[in-house]
This record gives C-alpha cells, structure tokens and sequence, in this order.
C-alpha cells in the first residue's frame, strides 16, 4: 500500500550520460574531442492525474482487506477441522475403551459359565451359548453361524467350545 501512495509524493530522477557526441566513430575530429558527457535531471511534481493515484490506493486497501479475510477464514476452517479430528479421535478412543471393556465382560462370563458347568451347575447349552453370545455368531471369515448351519455344519464352533470347556 505505501507503494500506491508514494505516487503523492514528487518523484526527482537522474540520469548520467557519457559516449561518443559526433557523426563519426573517433575520438577527435578536426581537433575537437568527441568524447563527452552530460546530466539530466527531472522533478515530476504530482498535481493531477485524473484520479489514478487514488485509485491504486483504493485498490490496495482492497487487496488487503481481502487478503486478511481469506487469512481468517483459513484459520478458522483449519482450526474447525482440528477440533473435529480431536472429537474424532475422543469418540474412537471411547469407543475402543468400550468395546474392550465390553470383551473382558464376556470372557469373563463365559469363563464362570464353564466353572458353573465343571460343577454341575449348568448345561452345556448354556455354555454353548454364551460362548456364541461372546462372538457373536460370527465366524473369522466373515460368515455368520446360520450360514454354517446351512452348509451342513451342524457344529460350526465345536472345536473352539471344547477347548473353552476344556472337554
């Protein structure tokens, strides 16, 4: 912006000038020397120019103005993002505490309803179950026990109940 308003101000330029002052490329010329110099100076004093100066300022100011908008609202949409990522990573924390906390649960109920089987306390059905309750019906490959049951799998979790029931 102070680029723009300098404009007000008188401008003063010199210029310096040294060569050859002749028709001729020589040195001397019947006796006289070619060789000279000279000085010009110009004083440009800003009194009107149908509004161009002002302009330029106006549009300046603009220009910046414009540019500390863009600033802020970049650093509110990066400090927006920021705060959503944080809640993100808060929910995702929570919840993998969650489920963990919901796993240890599990395991822990399952092994006190095969101690309760070991007693005679209780069925193998109900161990069967709960051991199906603490995964859910679902295989490691995705399939869900139903699917097994149709395939012809009559148990589809045998071999990991008996090594929990410890039979």
């Amino acid at each position: 912006m102070s680029a723009s308003r300098a404009g007000y101000l008188p401008a003063l330029s010199l210029d310096y000038f040294y060569g050859i002052d002749a028709t001729r490329f020589a040195t001397r010329t019947d006796g006289i020397p070619n060789l000279g110099s000279s000085v010009v100076a110009t004083l440009d004093i800003p009194i009107w120019n149908w509004g161009a100066t002002q302009s330029k300022v106006k549009q300046a100011e603009l220009r910046r103005d414009q540019a500390k908008r863009e600033l802020s609202l970049a650093q509110r949409k990066l400090l927006a993002d920021l705060q959503t990522l944080y809640a993100e990573a808060d929910t995702a924390s929570s919840e993998l505490a969650s489920l963990s906390r919901s796993a240890e649960l599990a395991a822990e109920s399952l092994r006190l309803t095969t101690l309760r089987y070991k007693d005679g306390e209780s069925t193998v059905l109900e161990v069967v179950d709960r051991f199906f309750a603490d995964h859910a019906g679902v295989e490691g490959d995705g399939s869900t026990v139903a699917q097994e049951f149709e395939a012809g799998d009559p148990y589809p979790f045998r071999d990991e109940a008996t090594l929990e029931c410890g039979d």
